[in-house]
């Protein structure tokens, strides 16, 4: 089952990453992180939040030891596939120490089978190994190991787990500081004087507990100081930088959460209301893949949970509370062990209950005349037992998974800015492929969020810092400038990010740049090319029908096969007949913009007057959330109020005053933009019928070679 699980999120992660569905935050920083630290000579360094202060330290983000021990696979096969294979196979060895502690705590394999079964089939399980890649994955491994050895009365093993859990990521140590002060608080002097804490029916010696809890809140303060020397705002995560993520709440950090909500109970109902559904669904399938059995637990495990749940629906980011990203991997292992011990209480009820139901005459089933003794053994075998916990255990899970796995293309509870579904690499995907080959390794380059994981090998691999936060005075405008200034390409895809790629060409000055490669969208610019492009594939025509354009005098006539856009005759002249901005939006270049008409009137008379208009994709910029160490940005597109002609035409009638006619327009820009294609009626007698609109790159490079 491990196997099974590793290999198909192995596989559908590495597909998503060669499918361009990973994103510079968070696959992206980390491949950098790892490769600048084995070969670039600079120590987990990363580009995408120098904006924040960060001086480029990934440990300004996170204090995650833990990556460490994943350099040497790394170091093995360089690339971001790696890390995906590792954190799939990091989520599926969870399911072993899990396995041996459902062994231990009900003596039966086949409930750790079971309970093993559940935890890889469940959709929260799934949904940590999916976004991209972070540590948080290998939460789950380390902390049920550490109970795993707890459980063995291991204690060099426990703490050393534990200390690898606490490695993982600074975030962690809260939650378990939380459990290990739960342990213990029972077993002080001042409530009893056995100097042990009690797990279920075991004890352990109260100094495992003292020491894991000194660690994990020596681990707080040490992460507090790594992150602070390391550049992070206000703390990191402890601090003001998280703040934005509980703003309907008013808290000024995570710390301050729960202090804030008990002060404020109304900030608190309108922070829980805030995607109340969304939270609902996911507190569903969070406790409904665990069989709601950690309510019923009496160890400390679901303090832990409920320590994150709280935090998760106070919250105003929805990515707390949706299931696909890593931010579950707080709850998940305590949310097990809560299970295990729900099972270790629901097992004497259930013999009870069953003892209770044999008294009852006449027995279940009954005996009535018909039914085979087979049959009633059967079903009494069904009824008997622990079978049917075991059954709802594996079967909610099994249940959660087939209404939110992250293999469905919509699963209940996704988060809105991940995909989802089965991937699979386009032709598209390949020929993109085909354009980042041409780059040299570790080649200074800026490119958008999706293509970053695939060019981000290297100390000059920028990313358009659209998601970044800017601390003080630094702009968007000077990152950008400083990234362009560093960077020998520019790489971009219209066709895969076009919102992405808009802002990276309004942002840039090309001056000095030449077209290096083109290919159905995707293009490369290298500083100093003049020569024509080593690599030209078209941009795929575009098959504009009539139904999409917005009507002036004309209907869709449905009476002629193809339903074409008709003018009659009888209007005056200078009648607009369509205007097409609902056109599809096109990158950079020179195009044939072909109209499929047919035209009856008087021979050689001009009919219709065609204009060929674009209109530049304008970018807007809004400062967010602003304070006094800094600001993010939001940007907004925008079809620019200006519009310019770049072709017009008035085709005539054809000879004997009728027919078809396939007139063409040609018109280049150097920027992307939509095309308005219009049609006016020049001769009031004329029959025009518009079939179709098909739009064909003829060149990528403008007329005259121009960039703006």
């Amino acid at each position: 089952m491990v196997s099974l699980f590793a290999v198909v999120l192995s596989a559908a992660t590495v597909l998503r990453y060669w499918s361009f569905q990973t994103y510079a935050w968070d696959l992206g920083i980390y491949n950098q992180a790892m490769h600048t630290t084995l070969f670039g000579g600079r120590f987990f360094y990363y580009t995408a939040d120098l904006p924040a202060g960060t001086q480029g330290s990934l440990f300004a983000v996170h204090f995650s030891p833990f990556l460490f021990l994943l350099l040497p696979f790394y170091a093995a096969v360089p690339s971001p596939a790696t890390l995906l294979v590792a954190q799939a196979v990091g989520v599926a060895l969870a399911a072993v120490p899990l396995y041996g502690i459902v062994k231990d705590r009900l003596g039966s394999a086949r409930w750790g089978l079971a309970v093993a079964a559940a935890y890889l089939v469940s959709p929260v399980t799934q949904g940590l190994a999916w976004y991209d890649f972070h540590p948080e994955a290998f939460l789950p491994v380390t902390v049920l190991a550490a109970f795993y050895f707890l459980g063995r009365r291991r204690p060099l093993p426990f703490l050393l787990c534990w200390l690898l859990a606490l490695a993982v990521v600074e975030e962690i140590a809260p939650f378990l500081a939380l459990f290990a002060l739960l342990s213990l608080l029972p077993s002080l002097p001042f409530f009893r004087r056995v100097m042990v804490v009690r797990i279920g029916s075991a004890a352990f010696p109260q100094r495992w507990f003292l020491l894991a809890f000194l660690a994990a809140s020596l681990w707080i303060a040490v992460a507090y100081e790594v992150l602070v020397h390391a550049g992070a705002i206000g703390g990191g995560a402890f601090g003001a930088s998280y703040g934005v993520n509980w703003e309907i709440l008013g808290a000024a950090s995570p710390l301050g959460v729960y202090p804030q909500a008990i002060l404020h109970p109304s900030l608190a109902l309108a922070a829980l209301s805030y995607q109340a559904p969304q939270k609902l669904v996911y507190l569903a399938l969070l406790f409904g893949t665990v069989a709601f059995l950690p309510w019923v637990s009496e160890d400390r495990a679901l303090f832990p949970v409920l320590a994150w749940v709280g935090l998760a629906v106070l919250s105003n980011n929805s990515a707390y509370y949706t299931l696909g990203d890593q931010y579950s991997a707080y709850a998940l292992p305590f949310l097990y062990l809560g299970l295990v011990d729900g099972l270790v209480h629901v097992r004497p009820w259930w013999a009870r209950l069953l003892r209770w139901a044999r008294t009852l005459r006449p027995p279940l089933p009954t005996r009535a005349e018909g039914v085979p003794a087979r049959r009633r053994r059967a079903w009494r075998g069904a009824l008997s037992g622990e079978r049917p916990i075991g059954l709802a255990v594996v079967g909610l899970a099994v249940v959660g998974a087939l209404v939110a796995s992250p293999l469905l293309p919509a699963p209940a509870g996704s988060f809105n800015e991940i995909t989802y579904g089965v991937p699979s690499v386009s032709a598209h995907d390949l020929l993109l492929h085909r354009v980042i080959d041409l780059l040299p390794p570790s080649a200074s380059v800026l490119t958008t969020t999706t293509l970053f994981p695939e060019v981000s090998s290297g100390t000059h691999a920028f990313v358009l810092p659209t998601s970044s936060y800017f601390v003080g005075d630094s702009t968007f405008g000077q990152a950008v400038g400083h990234y362009v200034n560093e960077s020998r390409f520019l790489l971009m895809d219209y066709r895969l990010d076009p919102y992405s790629s808009a802002i990276l060409a309004a942002s840039v000055n090309f001056t000095g740049f030449g077209l290096y490669a083109e290919a159905n969208g995707a293009y490369l610019y290298q500083r100093g090319w003049t020569a024509p492009p080593v690599l030209y594939v078209p941009w795929s025509s575009v098959e504009v029908s009539p139904s999409s354009l917005l009507l002036g005098n004309a209907v869709l006539d449905s009476n002629v096969p193809g339903m074409p856009l008709h003018h009659a005759p009888g209007t005056a002249n200078g009648t607009e007949i369509w205007s097409g901005v609902g056109l599809y939006p096109v990158p950079p270049g020179t195009y044939h913009v072909t109209l499929d008409l047919r035209v009856v009137g008087e021979a050689g008379e001009p009919s219709l007057l065609l204009d060929l208009l674009r209109t530049p994709i304008s970018v807007g910029l809004d400062l967010v959330n602003p304070s006094s160490t800094g600001h993010d940005y939001g940007f907004v597109l925008s079809a620019d109020a200006s519009k310019s002609q770049v072709a017009s035409l008035t085709p005539v009638a054809p000879a004997g005053g009728g027919g078809w006619e396939n007139v063409t327009l040609t018109g280049s820009w150097p920027f992307m933009g939509t095309l308005d294609c219009q049609g006016w009626a020049l001769a009031p007698n004329a029959d025009i019928w518009l079939y179709g609109i098909t739009v064909q790159q003829t060149s990528a490079v403008p007329s005259g070679g121009a960039l703006e």
